[in-house]
């Protein structure tokens, strides 16, 4: 991107531009309205791009208030964009996979994986229910929102996975000191809405 559309895009509309006018409205409509539909009702409560939203737009189940909240709702996980980042979560989920497969061919003796900003732990959990039975893992999740993990700790129940969840801060040194194992063989982090494994 060019300074000068950078500087075109930061200004501020004009009223009479349709665009301002349509956001304006969409704007309104989602504050009162929409929040008949419990995914923009959690996202206002906790952030659009929270763990907590992202784990609803992955259960992709649509639900809300007043039979319209459900309408609604169906409407807003159906969106490209959610569309996008559901494809994104099983590609992601592969990718974790195959790194784990991998590790584990290399190195012939359990691997521990820590994700030190876990969501919903979604990715690494769908990762290790479809792992050969051979491969053997022992597994921490974490995050600094006990609603998060809360809900990993549901996931692995019903995935009859055996692992550890527990609260933490990815950004605090203080809590990162307090991690057990200190050193994984994976790393995998949803850190700034951008997931990476390393091998270690």
């Amino acid at each position: 991107m060019t300074t000068t559309t950078f500087e075109t895009l930061s200004k501020p509309l004009p009223l009479w531009c349709p665009k301002k006018i349509y956001y304006g409205i969409t704007k309104v409509l989602m504050s009162t309205v929409g929040r008949a539909s419990d995914g923009i009702n959690i996202g206002y409560r906790y952030g659009f791009d929270s763990g907590v939203m992202l784990e609803y737009v992955y259960q992709n189940k649509a639900n809300g208030k007043f039979g319209i909240g459900k309408l609604i709702d169906r409407a807003y996980l159906d969106a490209p964009g959610w569309k996008g980042i559901r494809n994104r979560g099983e590609l992601l989920t592969d990718t974790l996979k195959s790194v784990i497969v991998e590790e584990y061919a290399q190195k012939q003796r359990p691997l521990t994986i820590v994700d030190l900003a876990c969501g919903g732990g979604r990715y690494v959990l769908n990762a290790l229910a479809d792992l050969p039975a051979h491969i053997e893992t022992k597994t921490v999740l974490r995050d600094y929102r006990i609603e998060n993990v809360k809900t990993a700790m549901r996931l692995a129940d019903s995935l009859r996975l055996g692992v550890k969840c527990e609260q933490g801060d990815a950004f605090s040194d203080f809590d990162l000191e307090k991690l057990v194992p200190s050193n994984p063989t994976l790393l995998s982090s949803r850190v700034c809405m951008k997931s990476s494994m390393m091998t270690m």
